[in-house]
């Protein structure tokens, strides 16, 4: 499943390596998370979220796919 991460960070003007140094992660696992390639675990999700602002978790899925 695809997030919503690139929406997110590119709506809060942060590039690839900005986000990825905030998440103590490399750019490239960013860009794979962000491409769908690989998923970010559940343990890493919460500090995305607050990294791009989001209130809730659920934010970073696609409202079709959100958990209910």
């Amino acid at each position: 499943m695809k997030y919503l991460i690139k929406e997110k960070r590119e709506s809060l003007h942060l590039k690839q390596v900005e986000l990825a140094d905030r998440l103590n992660v490399r750019a490239s696992t960013l860009n794979n998370w962000e491409t769908g390639v690989a998923e970010p675990r559940a343990r890493d999700l919460p500090a995305i979220a607050k990294a791009l602002r989001c209130e809730h978790i659920d934010d970073l899925y696609p409202e079709e796919v959100r958990p209910s």
